[in-house]
């Protein structure tokens, strides 16, 4: 193997909330793509925003966490994984308040799609 660069991916840290974790958890458990579906398994991002939240990942506890947040750095892929995560809440019964969290991802998206570019490369 020989290295060729080094890239540098951006990455946004976010502040979420435990409605807003359980909301993308709950759609993630149901919704069709089997990578979606993973976030919310043991050992998917969802699933560990969970513990960190100190409720069970297999059954939480939204009395518990609703209120509570935490701040985590996200990638490109995992605001995209979101982002399609999103577009089922429609479809699945969420709180009022994390509909617009679809927006706040893309947002954060596109400031990503913005601040990255191929000229990001070192050599190695």
């Amino acid at each position: 193997m020989k290295t060729l660069a080094y890239v540098n991916m951006p990455a946004v840290e976010v502040e979420l909330t435990g409605q807003e974790i359980y909301d993308l958890w709950a759609v993630a458990k149901q919704h069709y793509d089997a990578h979606c579906r993973s976030c919310a398994s043991e050992g998917g991002r969802l699933y560990g925003f969970l513990n960190m939240l100190e409720t069970s990942p297999t059954n939480p506890d939204l009395a518990a966490i609703k209120d509570k947040r935490i701040k985590v750095t996200l990638d490109f892929d995992a605001l995209d994984t979101f982002a399609k995560i999103c577009e089922m809440m429609s479809h699945v019964e969420v709180d009022a308040g994390s509909l617009n969290l679809w927006f706040r991802i893309m947002s954060e998206l596109n400031s990503l799609k913005e601040r990255y570019s191929r000229t990001d490369l070192v050599p190695a």
